[in-house]
């Protein structure tokens, strides 16, 4: 919920003084803002208006209204399974994050994240995740990047092709 505060920063085009997002901002507004407008480089399709648009999705879906409501279909998460799973999630790259709901659910589901996102889309998502281990300093030992074929997942997630 404290993503959903500090992307919608960027979707009201205002800088929030609110203390909740004091260190998240001291380390990653300037950097998160550049990074919106710069994103084209890496993949010209990522227009300012299509990042902003994505950013809006995740806002959303991170309201803790629509949080809770989606949770509520899952009782079984209030007694996780002690054994953490990794999920491998193979990440496409034609819309801006378009990873990061998979991404999502297996964080919230209490499992690890080894993601292998499309090089079209890897700039977004790392700084988002870099975010929330800033929000969440325990998410550094659950969440992982691949530039290689991934391995050593109990179950795989993929998403933007045939396989």
């Amino acid at each position: 919920m404290l993503l959903g505060k500090f992307l919608d920063q960027f979707l009201q085009q205002a800088h929030s003084k609110e203390q909740a997002l004091e260190k998240v901002n001291a380390l990653h507004y300037e950097t998160f803002g550049r990074l919106i407008k710069n994103v084209n480089i890496y993949n010209p399709w990522f227009t300012g208006e299509f990042v902003l648009e994505a950013l809006n999705g995740i806002c959303l879906m991170l309201k803790r209204e629509h949080l809770e409501k989606w949770l509520l279909n899952y009782p079984e998460l209030r007694h996780p399974d002690t054994r953490e799973k990794t999920i491998g999630i193979v990440m496409a790259g034609n819309i801006p994050l378009v990873g990061f709901h998979d991404f999502l659910c297996v964080l919230v589901s209490g499992n690890r994240v080894m993601a292998k996102p499309s090089s079209k889309d890897e700039h977004l998502v790392k700084a988002i995740a870099d975010i929330l281990i800033t929000i969440t300093p325990s998410f550094l030992e659950r969440i992982t990047f691949s530039e290689e074929h991934l391995s050593g997942m109990d179950a795989v997630i993929a998403t933007g092709s045939n396989n």
